[in-house]
């Protein structure tokens, strides 16, 4: 996900989409760590 948050600071230098991209960035990371523990947790 580094790739995609460099990729959009360098599109777009604003700070307020730069802000929401953290927001969005952070809430797809804590999804993902979500469904990786349940999918152990299964196991």
């Amino acid at each position: 996900m580094d790739f995609i948050k460099e990729a959009a600071y360098l599109f777009d230098r604003n700070q307020h989409s730069n802000q929401k991209l953290n927001q969005a960035l952070t809430i797809a990371r804590e999804a993902m760590d979500q469904a990786h523990e349940d999918l152990q947790w299964g196991d």
